[in-house]
């Protein structure tokens, strides 16, 4: 775009421009010099009234859309605000590029106009220390990939042919998918070459952060985990594939591959609740990724905005969850009440979206009130993903604004396993008690996906059961 074109001129790539939830400053990230390098303007209500027309005070109205008296305090659109960003970043980027001070781990860049013109100071971030207590309890077998010759519920031996890699060997290359500034396509520096594409994804989307020292994982010592290194798969996302195998002459996903992606989704959302005991959040076709060994990977943990399509509709923003358990029977269910009428419970950033699930993210809560909430949940997205899969529907649910408005349709069943259709109905049940564990749904595809040989003849259809 052309207001990207004097950062571009020097070899930079303008990245994320996002705002502070006090309506104060604007961050502005570019990446160059394989860095990811964050720039901010701050500017106070009182700044405001005795500055309107520094370029601070313009910015951060523009960005945060404060009234103003006028109109030389903001821009005429964000088109014109994103130019003087990016231009401003431009003006002082041959100055603070080489500062040692800029190039430490921490450190963000300020940006002020004065009648001299742009200036910058940079400082180490007051919030560097606050990220860094984050990461708490993080043990190399939590980050393993998943071996599926071991159960459900164990813990997996750490793979030390996977090393820890300094940040200072991350080339930066482009911004990639679509959750803003946590994702990145880069290379990695290697003795033996230049190396594959990687996919990087920082941890809590807060990029800069150095691994140094001895290769320990975690907060001890002085080695910090940042974030982690992925292949970058060409053949992208199994959503992708879903959608092209329903177009008009698209190639049908053969049931071998159904039955072992199946087991593949249900099996690594078992292994996040039973032994990484955490929550995905967003399953849907995006969120997994195919290798070239036709392997999935879920990707892209608990990135905020759920797609209609796959919530389940309890966590639609509107219910309460609590367990209880029969006195006599001892049987422990899930009781859901809906919220009485009142102000609006919001608990996401307003922007998230207008559904109820995107003003109030129960997954916030219920991860830790009623973790059994939370998984019977994401059993109903793994269900909507299977339902998705094996009748090879797209998501072509943009308009769709609540989970129920989703017409289950199973086409030709006659060329579906009856069971198999049972038990991704069961997975969608509207009552979260009757619904199976994630660890029940991989062992019955791993049964499924164990029956159908490799060199079978795909072209006839499974007859139903």
């Amino acid at each position: 775009m052309a207001d990207e074109q004097p950062l571009q001129a020097l070899g930079v790539t303008p990245d994320t421009i996002w705002g502070d939830t006090d309506g104060n400053i604007v961050y502005a990230q570019i990446l160059g010099d394989g860095r990811a390098i964050i720039f901010y303007f701050v500017c106070t209500p009182t700044f405001r009234r005795y500055r309107p027309s520094a370029l601070q005070t313009r910015v951060v109205c523009a960005f945060h859309n404060h009234e103003v008296s006028d109109e030389s305090s903001t821009f005429r659109d964000q088109s014109a605000m994103r130019s003087a960003i990016w231009s401003a970043i431009a003006t002082v980027w041959p100055g603070c590029r080489t500062d040692p001070v800029v190039r430490r781990v921490g450190t963000v860049v300020e940006l002020t106009s004065t009648g001299d013109g742009i200036r910058w100071q940079a400082a180490q971030s007051p919030a560097f220390g606050q990220y860094i207590e984050t990461f708490v309890d993080v043990k190399p077998s939590d980050l393993a990939p998943y071996d599926h010759s071991r159960p459900y519920d164990q813990p997996r031996p750490y793979d030390h042919s996977r090393p820890v890699v300094d940040i200072s060997a991350i080339i930066l290359l482009e911004a990639a998918g679509d959750i803003g500034s946590c994702c990145r396509q880069v290379r990695v520096r290697m003795n033996s070459g230049e190396s594959p594409l990687y996919m990087f994804v920082s941890v809590l989307r807060q990029p800069g952060i150095g691994l140094h020292g001895q290769p320990e994982l975690g907060p001890h010592g002085d080695s910090v985990l940042v974030g982690h290194l992925t292949p970058w798969f060409i053949n992208g996302r199994l959503e992708t594939v879903i959608a092209a195998a329903a177009k008009p002459g698209g190639r049908e996903i053969p049931f071998r591959l159904k039955a072992k992606w199946c087991h593949q989704m249900a099996s690594a959302i078992a292994h996040t609740h039973r032994v990484m005991h955490t929550f995905h959040t967003n399953i849907h076709g995006g969120s997994f990724i195919i290798g070239d060994d036709e392997n999935l990977s879920l990707i892209d943990w608990e990135v905020t905005s759920a797609r209609a399509s796959t919530l389940a509709p309890e966590a639609d923003g509107t219910f309460t969850v609590e367990e209880r358990t029969d006195g006599e029977s001892g049987v422990t269910q899930l009781f859901y009440k809906e919220h009485a009428a009142g102000p609006e419970r919001r608990i996401m950033p307003k922007g998230s979206g207008k559904q109820s699930f995107n003003v109030s993210d129960v997954f916030f809560k219920w991860g830790t009130t009623c973790p059994r909430a939370t998984e019977m949940a994401e059993v109903f997205s793994l269900g909507r993903m299977m339902w998705m899969l094996i009748t090879q529907t797209p998501d072509n649910f943009d308009e769709v604004e609540h989970p129920n408005d989703v017409r289950i349709c199973w086409g030709d069943t006659i060329n579906l396993p009856a069971h198999w259709v049972g038990m991704v109905e069961q997975c969608m049940e509207k009552d979260p008690n009757k619904r199976p564990s994630a660890v029940d749904v991989a062992r019955f595809w791993e049964a499924e996906a164990s029956l159908l040989a490799p060199d079978a003849d795909w072209s006839v259809p499974i007859p139903p059961v």
